[in-house]
């Protein structure tokens, strides 16, 4: 039983830790899911609009971003699907601990779901979050939170993460 323990332990590990490059796949253009509004993801900046572009760095172990735009600071947390094409965002600060627990009991049910011949979503609980996908999708099917992506990208208010004033 401890041998199994320990094979699942070093098994999450390796595949949270070293399977991919998150500063690698990160870049790129992604758009938010449901709409074809894309986010453009360049090795030190997230344009979400032609006049904003938020500066960041990665912390891959913690899985956090710090973003900052102009005297704005803040952090949101970040999680790939298993094949890397969808990317969930949370505004606001996390500690490694609640990120590290956070993606054990998504990865349990993701693998549940993989086993049934479904594909989990990375999508993060809470109010300000954010889903990415690689392709573009047909407005005209987006379920509810594709929608509320699309209407608050539209309003120019799509989670944009960056929480706090400061310096």
């Amino acid at each position: 039983m401890v041998l199994v323990v320990v094979a699942v332990v070093v098994a999450f590990s390796c595949w949270r830790w070293t399977f991919a490059n998150d500063a690698q796949d990160i870049q790129g253009t992604w758009y938010i899911a449901g709409t074809q509004k894309t986010v453009d993801v360049t090795a030190d900046g997230i344009k979400l609009a032609d006049d904003v572009t938020y500066s960041y760095t990665i912390d891959e172990g913690a899985k956090t971003l710090s973003l900052s735009f102009g005297n704005m600071e803040g952090e949101a947390r970040y999680r790939f699907s298993f094949d890397r094409q969808t990317l969930a965002l949370r505004d606001g600060e996390t500690t490694w601990g609640n990120s590290l627990s956070e993606d054990i009991s998504w990865t349990i049910a993701a693998l549940g779901r993989a086993i049934q011949g479904e594909q989990a979503s990375p999508e993060l609980s809470g109010d300000s979050t954010m889903v990415l996908t690689r392709a573009p999708q047909d407005s005209s099917s987006e379920g509810a939170s594709g929608a509320a992506a699309s209407q608050a990208a539209s309003r120019g208010t799509a989670s944009q993460p960056v929480a706090s004033q400061g310096a």
